[in-house]
């Protein structure tokens, strides 16, 4: 049975009545495609480019942040870098009419953009939109300026109104802060608004980032910080970036949850922390995965994938697969709750440089299987232009290797770049049950917009009689019915949707009555007063006792006669069919009726299987099972075999066919009596078996007739598995050393305590817990205790027990965990040689190993000196420091005669000086007096002037 978006079944029927069945049967084929299923219609995409009366420069990135408000109708555009300062736009998408909004950010400096618009985020009728740079003179005399973001709330009603929302309070602001860097803040880089209509707003860019909650926008918002985690646990760990991303939801109890992503972590790990709405802290979630600089929750979206608790789905931009050198490939990480909240799926990028996971929308339901599918873009794939990919819950849950996508949507324009780096959806504007998407290209000033199909669940089987019981009027043709199911949107209420339905034969002798060549099609016109659709097939079945152990194989197919998506023009009543529908059906029946009476085979099965006894878990990466049917009563024509298996992943399973939960065995051909069936080698996948695994349950369920649910013999095959405890090895080390010589002056001192475990067995050890005992009064262990694996280093709280957790230990891995210690003052008379002991003990659901480190503070007694020592030795030193200075002061030193031979040197020169200065006078007095007056008068003019400034008498 295949379902829409996974194959397209091509048939080739070459039908003669005396083919060897064998070659006949080879001809239908089964030919699986990549799936070409689409949801949004791309034909008809719409864009929204800036008008030129709004004067809008090509870098203003307008389609920087969208969203959808419902009560105007209209999509709110933000371009914040139009204008220096940034403007917020409506679009009105029935009139086709864009204008800008009236909401205006001041700051204090012309060099700095303010950015209104970075994000914006709407509610049932209202809109919020954030500056997170606008610059504030704090201090004009002193020309103290800072950075602080501003928010303001558009509300729609009878009359609209532009709150300009308080910031955070002046005690807040100050709060663990010293600098005045520090009380600075970059609110609005990010925001999310919650199911009870409460504005989270992010300021990731300042410090360590910080996030304020609005329960009223008139009043003093409430500030969350990271530390009321690590002021609980970790004492004075530092985050980055705390705020970076935001997504509200239950995500942990029924209860609404606030995660925050920190995309370094306190230690370059990727984090996400978790808070109630009264921001009380509720846990955390790191990286543990992925490389380090993933950018690891740059953005959040909450997602229902289960009926019971939300999923999160957390982009990771600049992931790049540990098997490649590659860049900014992304990534998409898929938290859900099973017994916790964890990892269950990572969807990722394929193009280098395009930062899969920028942008991350859910669409809902848009394909009627009760859970919301999502968008996920990639804005610089493709050179920059970008690309969505459209992702439904059902691929999300595939049980495949990767994640398949439904629908890829391009830009149409060549010159679009970073199509994909906004998107948002618009909540079923036209009404047709399917929720539109918007999609920003900031780069190039392009908001685009995709209308959406409503989707017809369609499920296709046949009713067929039970051939070896027919009466003899019977023996010459039977008639089944061809069916088709269809489940309907809520809306519209006119739907349209024709379906090509197409029914084959395969068998050498058996024919349709209505036609020669084996193959009937017919349209079935879908309307909502009718959900099931039915059609009377007869088939001609001569008697053949040659050919009776052959099987009449049936095949049902339906298809949409014509697609929509094909169409120039969008046509919101048109109908596409989901892509978890069941729109093949392959049936089997067989003609022989055992003498007219009901066939009554009898089937054994006998099991064995190539485990040994106990399992050692992760002791080889296969095992089989082999199988055989043996039939001690009448011919078998449909028995089968149903085969589920849990904890190990079964590989191949020669024969059989898969559902959702079993294997299902069936003979080719009819198991005559006494015949045996053999089903070597159903191999099982033991290598990703881990210490959580107790036991492998292999259930065998063996049909007479696979019908007949009731008529079955079940056995129950349990594999004991066991871990191999012996090989994984903890080891401790002392730091300095084993012993200590310590002294009561110097008591205020570290050691450490480091441990090693390592995994030199077959058994991969997931979920443990490593608890650090301290064993003395005299020290303290100082935080953080530091977890080093292979590609990240972890830390954990601490008090006298400290439990940490350890995601694996995987084969051949280490783990080093430091233990830090402080040996505190201790009184003198409690001073003397001391034991420091901590004990490490390896934790799975009970203790199961454990290892100590002792380190012997050894007391080095300093010899007593009587006073009257220290007193001789004060005055012996003063007299040594009074001889110094008198030799100092015999030999000329601080004295004065060097200074004043100083002084008559430099008048000696300057008179020899000024007497050469006078003879070179003299000579050119000389040189005039003999050529007369014919010297120039600026040179007479010369001497005289030194005549009168320059007296020969000194």
């Amino acid at each position: 049975m295949c379902v829409n978006s996974h194959c397209d079944i091509i048939f080739i029927l070459v039908i003669k009545h005396r083919m060897h069945y064998a070659k006949w049967t080879a001809v239908f084929v089964q030919i699986l495609i990549i799936p070409n299923f689409a949801f949004y219609h791309i034909k008809s995409m719409k864009t929204i480019v800036p008008t030129k009366n709004l004067y809008l420069s090509k870098d203003s990135y307008f389609g920087y942040s969208i969203t959808y408000q419902p009560y105007i109708r209209s999509l709110v555009i933000s371009a914040p870098m139009a204008n220096f300062t940034g403007h917020i736009y409506i679009y009105d998408i029935d009139k086709d009419y864009l204008i800008k909004d009236n909401i205006n950010v001041t700051t204090d400096d012309s060099n700095t953009h303010p950015w209104l618009g970075a994000t914006v985020k709407t509610g049932n009728s209202f809109y919020t939109t954030c500056a997170p740079r606008p610059v504030t003179i704090m201090n004009r005399k002193l020309k103290r300026s800072g950075t602080f973001g501003q928010c303001f709330t558009k509300i729609f009603g009878v009359k609209n109104e532009t709150i300009d929302m308080p910031q955070i309070s002046k005690k807040d602001r100050m709060k663990d802060f010293v600098t005045f860097g520090q009380k600075m803040d970059t609110f609005g880089w990010t925001m999310d608004i919650t199911a009870h209509d409460r504005i989270l707003v992010g300021g990731p860019g300042m410090v360590k980032g910080r996030v304020i909650q609005y329960t009223d926008i008139r009043k003093t918002p409430q500030l969350i910080l990271p530390e009321n985690e690590s002021s609980k646990h970790n004492g004075d760990m530092k985050f980055f970036n705390f705020g970076y991303g935001i997504a509200s939801g239950k995500f942990i109890s029924e209860n609404i949850s606030y995660a925050i992503s920190t995309p370094y972590g306190n230690n370059g790990v990727g984090q996400l922390l978790f808070y109630d709405e009264n921001g009380k802290y509720e846990g955390k979630i790191m990286d543990s995965k992925s490389r380090l600089g993933t950018l690891f929750g740059a953005v959040l979206c909450t997602v229902k994938l289960t009926s019971k608790q939300d999923s999160l789905f957390v982009g990771a931009p600049t992931y790049v697969p540990e098997d490649t050198s590659d860049d900014d490939v992304g990534a998409v990480h898929i938290y859900m709750m099973k017994n916790k909240f964890q990892l269950t799926k990572t969807i990722k990028g394929t193009h280098v440089g395009g930062r899969f996971g920028s942008a991350i929308v859910n669409l809902g339901d848009i394909d009627l299987d009760q859970r919301d599918d999502v968008a996920i873009a990639a804005p610089f794939e493709n050179d920059g232009k970008g690309a969505v990919y459209i992702y439904t819950a059902r691929n999300i849950f595939a049980d495949k290797m990767s994640v398949e996508y439904t629908q890829k949507v391009h830009p149409k324009a060549v010159t679009t770049r970073s199509f994909g780096l906004s998107l948002t959806t618009m909540q079923d504007h036209d009404s047709n049950g399917c929720n539109e998407l918007a999609i920003g290209a900031p780069e190039t000033n392009e908001v685009f917009i995709l209308r959406c199909f409503p989707s017809i669940h369609l499920n296709v089987y046949s009713k067929l009689p039970n051939l070896q019981i027919r009466n003899r009027t019977e023996k010459d043709q039977f008639t089944f019915k061809a069916c088709l199911k269809a489940k309907f949107p809520k809306k519209p209420q006119q739907i349209v949707a024709d379906i090509l339905v197409t029914v084959n034969i395969m068998h050498p002798s058996a024919k349709f009555k209505q036609t020669k060549n084996g193959v009937i099609t017919y349209v079935e016109k879908l309307n909502r007063n009718n959900n099931v659709y039915c059609r009377d097939i007869q088939v001609l079945t001569p008697l053949d006792k040659n050919i009776e152990l052959y099987p009449i194989q049936i095949a049902t197919k339906a298809e949409l006669s014509n697609d929509p998506s094909l169409t120039e023009i969008f046509d919101a009543n048109r109908a596409v069919v989901s892509e978890h529908s069941t729109i093949f059906a392959l049936d089997k029946l067989r003609v022989s009726d055992c003498n007219f009476a009901y066939c009554v085979p009898n089937i054994q099965t006998i099991t064995s299987t190539s485990f040994t006894s106990p399992y050692i878990v992760g002791s080889t990466d296969t095992e089989s099972i082999n199988l055989s049917m043996i039939n001690s009563g009448e011919t078998a024509y449909n028995a089968c075999l149903r085969v589920r298996v849990s904890s190990a992943r079964v590989l191949l399973a020669p024969g059989c066919t898969r559902d959702e939960h079993d294997l299902i065995c069936e003979p080719g051909t009819p198991l005559k009596q006494n015949a045996t069936w053999n089903i070597p080698n159903i191999m099982l996948e033991t290598k990703f078996l881990t210490n959580r695994d107790k036991k492998i349950n292999i259930t065998i369920n063996t049909y007479n007739h696979c019908e007949n649910e009731t008529d079955k013999i079940t056995e129950e095959l349990v594999i004991e598995l066991q871990n191999d405890l012996t090989n994984l090895v903890l080891t401790s080390e002392a730091i300095p050393a084993e012993v200590v010589n310590i002294s009561y002056i110097n008591l205020d001192t570290e050691i450490s305590h480091f441990y090693t475990i390592t995994n030199k067995g077959s058994t991969n050890w997931v979920d443990m817990r490593s608890e650090i005992i301290l064993d003395s009064k005299y020290a303290e262990i100082k935080n953080p205790i530091i977890i080093y694996t292979n590609n990240q280093n972890m830390t954990c709280n601490h008090d006298s027990k400290s439990y940490c957790d350890i995601d694996e230990i995987r084969k051949n891995q280490k783990i080093y965990i430091m233990v830090n210690l402080r040996i505190p003052p201790i009184a003198e008379e409690e001073f003397k040689n001391i034991s420091i002991i901590t004990r490490l003990n390896l934790i799975e659901n009970e203790e199961i190993k454990t290892l100590s480190a002792l380190s012997i503070l050894v007391r080095v007694e300093l010899p007593h000196i009587a006073f009257w020592i220290y007193l001789a030795a004060g005055i012996i030193a003063i007299l040594v420091l009074v001889i110094i200075i008198i030799i100092f002061y015999e030999c000329g030193f601080l004295q004065r005669k060097n200074k004043e031979k100083l002084i008559d040197l430099k008048k000696d020169v300057r008179r020899q000086s000024m007497r050469r200065t006078m003879l070179l006078r003299e000579s050119m007095r000389s040189a005039q007096a003999r050529e007369g007056s014919s010297a120039p008068d600026d040179q007479n003019k010369l001497l005289e002037v030194d005549n009168k400034e320059n007296p020969t008498d000194l």
